[in-house]
């Protein structure tokens, strides 16, 4: 069991089916959800304190899905007027991001390639947007490695449909990261309880040792 797990109770979370179940990066995407200026600039109104932590981990898992030539996916929250779609959601979060601006782009150390598909969505799944799902399908895309912001939130919301749409996904412990630890664990926990596998991202880079450098 990966990072941060342990302490809510290591392996006793998952079902004990679940345990066995092995991460095929040859079957998978890499999603990496919300790592942009909005969440990781110090000067954004929206800055998390914890999100530069993630960084270093998911460029890793980054750097060897693009090695593999594996797919490699991008979520940004932003939207393109102010108000007029955030329905709820700008409601209960007044912070909004407009796709165009800085703070809607992907962090510098995971800046997306020209040929990785950025989806802007303006709710906390990736597959509230039907494009996302429709993407995934024509990749075969088999299993997700999920990696982002917030945990406990657009990660764990986009974790949830996946799975109810029998897609199997890996989260990487250390390249997600929520408002405080509490949320981040209690996450983690519920993932791994019911609906994801949760491991690091050492872990999981070690699935491809002939092919990465864990």
């Amino acid at each position: 069991m990966g990072a941060g797990v342990e302490k809510r109770g290591g392996d006793a979370v998952r079902p004990q089916w679940a345990r066995d179940i092995e991460f095929k990066p040859q079957e998978a995407a890499l999603v990496i959800i919300d790592m942009q200026r909005f969440f990781l600039d110090p000067d954004s109104p929206a800055f998390m304190q914890a999100a530069p932590k993630a960084v270093p981990a998911a460029a890793r898992l980054l750097d060897a899905f693009r090695r593999m030539d594996r797919p490699v996916i991008f979520t940004a929250h932003a939207y393109r007027h102010a108000s007029s779609e955030g329905g709820l959601m700008a409601v209960w979060w007044r912070k909004q991001c407009l796709i165009g601006s800085a703070e809607a782009g992907i962090a510098a150390p995971l800046a997306p390639r020209e040929s990785e598909k950025v989806f802007y969505k303006q709710r906390y799944s990736a597959f509230s947007d039907p494009a996302f799902e429709s993407h995934l399908r024509d990749l075969g895309v088999k299993q997700l490695l999920v990696a982002g912001v917030m945990t406990n939130l657009c990660v764990e919301s986009t974790v949830r449909d996946a799975f109810a749409r029998d897609i199997l996904c890996f989260v990487a412990a250390d390249a997600t990261a929520a408002q405080d630890d509490a949320l981040h664990q209690a996450s983690l926990t519920s993932m791994a309880h019911g609906f994801a596998l949760v491991h690091s991202a050492k872990e999981l880079l070690a699935y491809e040792v002939q092919k990465i450098d864990a």
